[in-house]
């Protein structure tokens, strides 16, 4: 999902907004900064009266240092307060956000679910709202620190307006830089997050389709377009490295030369007696503390500028929600009932539909009349428009045209909406929510008993419970994961007819069912039809068309034929070639051949998925972002090959293996760093001999005092160029490699594990993990280690003036240590439970996203957005129990600092000691001693804050990073060894393992298998034997295990019982890779990439010319689907295909597997969406391939399954019947009923052209 980037600046306003809500909260914690900042303020006030007392009266200096104590307490009490209060204000404003994001998505129409790409709203539910509670976090602190600077210029006028004005010649220097970096910076900011969300959004389409990676071999194809996209984010995050490189550092530097400013003037004014050594304290301390100040701030600034967009980014999709009421409710509405007489009649009247970014006619005058109580039969090829019929009657789109209205039996009329709760649509591909059997019948209706029972009945759903232990108590998986095709269908089933809709709308909605289910099922909706239902069908089927009285024969977006259905199953040649009754077909003309192609380009997937041709995911932003992004420097940095090797690596990982690669940029980090810290401690000790050249009245070391002050300020700005480019650089390199490390063992994973692990999950892994290792090695690591040194070395030189404070720095160290010791257990707790529930909240609102228009239709989304905001609520909790250990931990260190000053002063201000120098017992006495090592200890507040900060942020990382390499840990799928190879070679003919040939002779001895340790058997003791070269049909009643068989031909599964053998040996010997690279698979529901239709087909043989695509595609009678596309090959088919239908998906499937020359093809309902003309066309170019592949197929159209040369009858998970069609037959069996029941659609049986289906 692309948005364009809004100029409003009402994102502060909003954001304020947000914050201030909670009045009472967000005003504490703006006092509670503002009365921190005046106590920092006043502090050095203090501590100036102190150091002069030293000269003047000690009486006064003991009073001043009481006032200090009182200060140390109440800054501890008032920033634990600010930083508690500031904490939790921010995670509710990220929990508040994150709800109202999908609240927001829960109302948009069928055009904008079209376009939205799912894995990008997740990316920013989680990098953008992290970015944004954390900007809001500091925001008092941030307010604190400008009223800091504000009222310390105030009060230094006051001191002493000459030294002020020196020091103020930094000011304007600082505005004129922000304002002339913001923009760029918000400009590459926006677009590195816009390279994130993209990747993000191809690793949620990725996982969603490893089986079809795993069965084609095709992980390193995946694996190079994800490295493409991480390079390109890699890039990205330099140049905005590059360009924060520029910023932050003259920022910095800024308050050091203003000190270096007031050692000069100061130490001149101080010589000629203007001001007095506490003046220059004050003035110096202010200004030390400024460095830390403006430190904060620039990291605000950095923080605004990646917050603006991420609010940018997050309130676009906010906005762009509708606010229709009918679109959000509580479910507790049904309809009238059906069986009540309250059925709906339908009126089109030349309705036209335009879809899709080009606007493209969809539906071109169509004129349709439902009587109230009727069934209409719509019957159309693959991509007519019958899927956007249904989704229009149910209020999904708006029509461009002509008029939509609902009628009722008094004749009153109204507009389709969704929502509403009198039309009910169910589709091919129902959208089912982690939950329970019940919870997705209910959708938080209310349970009334007769009802459902009636419902789970009508829909067949009763027997399906039977053979559950846990019955309508069983977990569905995330999506229905768990539950075959068939079940999905007919729970949807249940879940519409509850609603006791008076219009129930079909697209196609039992085609994976079985005969006698279906006839099961069609027998309860003649049932309701009887009672005043009205229902307006789609299908492809004799038997289900027979359930209409009239129907409408759908071409282009047109109704091409229309009458009575048992008239037009007699006379009608469009429609019996539709049904596969005959096998001629009448010429299309041209525009009807376009409109027929196109009436599903923007069709979207039954689940709500998307359905707009993609605009180009990785088209650059610029044009968006103005003259400001015009005007960035070009993305220069490639990632390096030692780090792609890096990222190839199998198993966990550590911080020196990731950091081996970039052990030279960390080294260069270390040492800018450490002139970071050298120049830092060296202005104090200049400070100091400013003052002793001062009271020696030395006019000429001053000046070169100064002088090595601005030299000394020079280093710093270039060391603190370097930390940046340098720390960054690592950062960046390291967080690649891991990434690339962990989509690639995803990649690699089994699918049980896969299949136990929601998707949402595996995003978090490979989002908030990574950042959360990022942001250590980033911010972390190596200032950790630097700054831990600058502490020893302040302590150090401390110990050395004075050599008595041993014992207080020792002292300080031990509280900071217990300290963190509570911290640490108190955040091993609570950090990985937080981020548990991070993960939880993550894939529900993934999987929401996805079912948001099954919520609409049934009216729950008040439901699932009470539901997502109490997970959200849960993570918000235990977040905010990190963030109070947090809030009394950092203001613990600074008041162990505080009373280390005053250990420090406390010793100079008793009676009977000298005025001058050190003590006997190693205390410092004098004011110049005195004033060095106020300075020094200064110093230290932010480097043991950052300590603090770093130990927090490693605390992250741990979690993280134990997250990540417990995912890293999980075995993948490997081929095994040369043994294997041997024993494979052996078994077929003394051919090396490599050349072993999957199209030998497949048994199944005994196999037993199920999904889970706590379920029941999905098969057991099947004994299957599959000839070479042959064609085998699984068929059977829903649920019977069909699917499971082929699964684990496709070994994405093994058996727990018996085994399967190829040529007699076991099939778990053969080498993966070389085992799938000669088998093929089209799953129920086909999933496709991103990309034009070419590559997609191609994807089955990579290299495959657009020639040879297109022969294929004429083979096998489809080239009519290809040439009606804009585009052809070239038609880009959006996000996991959601621009074309159902049919054409399945068609551009077939076409894959086929591709790729494989010795066992595997079809697992893979044609079940085609209109049974395009079927036969397919099925007989397969039997007129005489290659030798072995075909097993899962099909519930048995005219489909007849033309195989075996057919398996599966029920409860055993063989019942093998044997050919006529033989089944004639055996009265399962078989039998299913055929008798199907009403012999398309049942042609030509046994021709090789017999092999």
């Amino acid at each position: 999902m692309r948005t364009e980037l809004r100029a409003s600046p009402s994102w502060t306003t909003r954001l304020i907004v947000s914050w201030a809500a909670e009045r009472r909260a967000a005003l504490c914690a703006v006092v509670l900064a503002l009365v921190g900042a005046g106590i920092d303020l006043a502090t050095p006030l203090v501590v100036g009266s102190v150091v002069d007392g030293l000269a003047t009266g000690r009486a006064v200096a003991r009073c001043a240092l009481v006032l200090l104590m009182v200060a140390a307490v109440l800054r501890f009490v008032v920033q634990f307060g600010q930083r508690a209060t500031a904490s939790r204000l921010a995670t509710r404003v990220q929990h508040e956000l994150r709800v109202a994001l999908l609240s927001s998505l829960c109302r948009y129409s069928g055009e904008q679910q079209d376009a939205l790409r799912r894995g990008e709203v997740v990316s920013r539910s989680i990098t953008d709202l992290q970015v944004i509670q954390s900007l809001l976090a500091l925001a008092p602190q941030a307010a604190a620190a400008v009223c800091h600077v504000t009222v310390q210029i105030v009060i230094m006028f006051v001191l002493s307006p000459v030294l002020a004005l020196a020091t103020l010649v930094t000011v304007p220097l600082a505005g004129v830089l922000v304002v002339r970096s913001r923009r760029r910076i918000h400009a590459a900011t926006w677009l590195s997050q816009q390279a994130a969300a993209d990747l993000t959004s191809f690793t949620g389409e990725a996982i969603a389709g490893l089986p079809v990676t795993k069965v084609f071999q095709r992980e390193e194809l995946i694996e190079n377009r994800f490295r493409s996209l991480a390079s390109a984010l890699f890039g990205r995050r330099r140049r905005v490295a590059r360009l924060n490189s520029v910023f932050t550092p003259v920022l910095i530097t800024l308050p050091q030369f203003a000190l270096v400013l007031v050692i000069g003037v100061g130490g001149t004014m101080t010589l000629r007696g203007d001001i007095g050594v506490g003046t220059f304290v004050v003035f110096a301390t202010y200004l030390l503390t400024m460095t830390g100040l403006v430190r904060l701030l620039a990291g605000v600034v950095s923080a605004i500028a990646l917050a603006r967009s991420s609010a940018d980014r997050i309130h676009a999709i906010i906005d762009s929600g509708g606010h229709e009421p009918d679109t959000v409710g509580d479910g507790s509405r049904t309809g009238r009932g059906g069986g009540l007489g309250g059925g709906l009649g339908v009126v089109l009247s030349d309705v036209g539909l335009r879809l899709g970014p080009k606007a493209r006619d969809v539906l071109r005058g169509m004129s349709l009349t439902v009587a109230p109580g009727e069934c209409l039969g719509v019957a159309g090829r693959a991509g007519s428009g019958k899927s956007v019929l249904g989704l229009l009657l149910q209020g999904q789109y708006r029509h461009s045209s002509g008029q939509v209205e609902l009628v009722d039996r008094a004749g009153g009329s109204r507009a389709a909406a969704p929502g509403d709760p009198d039309a009910v649509l169910v589709t091919q591909e129902p959208f089912l929510f982690s939950g329970t059997i019940r919870d997705n019948i209910l959708l938080g209706r209310e349970f009334r008993g007769d009802r459902y029972a009636s419902a789970v009945a009508d829909a067949a759903v009763d027997t399906m419970l039977d053979r559950m232990p846990d019955g309508d108590r069983t977990h569905a998986g995330e999506g229905g994961a768990r539950l075959s095709g068939g079940e999905r269908q007919r729970i949807a089933l249940a879940r519409a007819l509850y609603n006791s809709p008076g219009l129930l709308v079909l697209d196609d909605a039992t085609s994976a069912l079985d005969t006698l289910t279906e006839a099961r099922v069609l027998d309860a909706l003649r049932r309701r039809l009887r009672g005043g239902c009205t229902v307006v069908v789609t299908g492809r089927r004799r038997v289900v068309l027979s359930l209409a009285d009239r129907i409408a024969v759908v071409e282009g977006g047109r109704v091409v034929e229309h009458g009575g259905a048992a008239d037009l199953m007699e006379h009608s040649v469009r429609l019996k070639a539709l049904m596969g009754e005959e096998t001629g077909t009448p010429t299309l003309g041209a525009d009807e051949i376009a409109g027929s192609g196109r009436g599903a380009c923007e069709v979207p997937s039954a689940n709500g998925g998307q359905g707009r041709a993609r605009a180009g995911n990785q088209k650059d932003s610029a044009a968006a972002l103005g003259a400001y992004a015009a005007r960035l420097p070009a993305v220069v940095d490639k990632p390096a090959e030692s780090d792609l090797r890096s990222g190839r690596r199998d198993g966990p990982f550590g911080f020196g293996e990731a950091l081996r690669p970039v052990r030279l940029p960390a080294l260069a980090a270390v040492v800018c760093i450490g002139v970071e810290v050298v120049t830092a401690v060296t202005l104090p000790a200049v400070a100091r001999a400013v003052l002793g050249r001062s009271a020696e009245g030395d006019a000429t070391a001053v000046g070169a005092l100064f002088a090595l002050g601005l030299a000394v300020t020079a280093v710093s700005w270039a060391a603190g160029w370097g930390t940046i480019r340098t720390t960054t650089q690592v950062c960046d390199r390291v967080l690649f490699a891991v990434r690339l490390r962990c989509f690639r063992h995803i990649q690699r994973l089994p699918l049980p594990y896969v299949d136990r692990v929601r998707s949402g999950g595996l995003l978090t892994r490979m989002t908030a993990d990574i950042d959360s290792l990022s942001a250590f090695v980033q911010t972390g690591l190596l200032s950790l280690v630097v700054n831990l040194l600058l502490v020893l070395g302040v302590g150090l030189v401390v110990v050395w003036i004075a050599p008595g404070y041993w014992l207080v720095l020792a002292g300080a160290g031990g509280v900071v240590l217990a300290g963190a010791a509570v911290f640490q257990r108190v955040v091993s707790r609570s950090y990985p439970r937080a981020r548990e529930l991070l993960a939880a909240v993550n894939a529900d609102l993934h999987e929401k996203a996805h079912g948001i228009r099954t919520a609409q239709i049934f009216r729950c989304t008040g439901r699932i957005v009470a539901q997502f905001a109490e997970k959200s609520a849960a993570y918000r909790d235990e977040r905010q129990v990190g963030q109070r250990a947090v809030a009394w931990f950092f203001p613990l260190v600074a008041l162990t600092i505080d009373m280390a000053l005053i250990c420090v002063l406390l010793p100079a201000t008793a009676d009977g000691l000298p005025r001058a120098g050190v003590s006997d017992s190693g205390t410092a006495t004098d004011s110049g001693t005195v004033t060095a090592l106020i300075l020094y200890l200064s110093m230290l507040y932010y480097p043991i804050q950052q300590i603090a900060t770093v130990y927090d942020s490693a605390q992250q990382a741990r979690v993280g990073v134990r997250r990540v390499n417990g995912l890293l840990s999980e075995p993948a799928e490997e081929p095994v060894g040369e043994a294997a190879d041997k024993a494979v070679g052996e078994a077929v003919g003394g051919a090396p393992a490599g050349a072993s040939r999957v199209g030998a002779d497949i048994r199944f001895d005994r196999v037993g298998f199920k999904y889970r340790e706590d379920a029941p058997y999905s098969l057991l003791d099947v004994v299957l034997d599959i000839p070479p070269g042959a064609s085998l049909a699984v068929v059977g009643p829903t649920g019977a295990g069909k699917s499971t068989i082929i699964k684990l031909l496709a070994r994405f599964y093994r058996p727990q019982r018996g085994a399967i053998r190829v040529g007699g040996v076991d099939v778990d010997t053969i080498p993966l890779r070389d085992y799938r690279l000669r088998t093929a698979i089209v799953p129920q529901e086909a999933h496709l990439f991103s990309g034009s239709v070419g590559e997609n087909i191609a994807f089955g043989r990579p290299g495959a010319s657009p020639a040879e695509i297109m022969e294929i595609v004429r083979s096998f009678g489809v080239s009519e689907l290809i040439d009606s596309l804009p585009g052809g090959l070239d038609y880009d088919i959006g996000p996991r295909g959601s621009a074309l239908s159902a049919g054409q998906r399945q068609v551009v499937a077939v076409l894959r597997a086929l591709v790729s020359c494989p010795e066992l093809l595997l079809l697992d309902e893979a044609t079940g969406a085609l209109d049974l003309e395009s079927e036969r066309s397919v099925v007989n170019a397969l039997r007129g391939d005489r290659s030798g592949r072995k075909t097993v197929l899962v099909a519930h159209r048995l005219a489909t399954a007849a033309q195989a040369d075996v057919i398996a009858v599966v029920e409860r998970g055993r063989l019942l019947e093998v044997g050919g069609h006529e033989s089944l037959l004639g055996s009265g069996g399962l078989y039998a009923q299913l055929w008798a029941a199907s009403g012999h659609d398309g049942a042609t049986i030509d046994r021709g052209r090789g017999g092999r289906a």
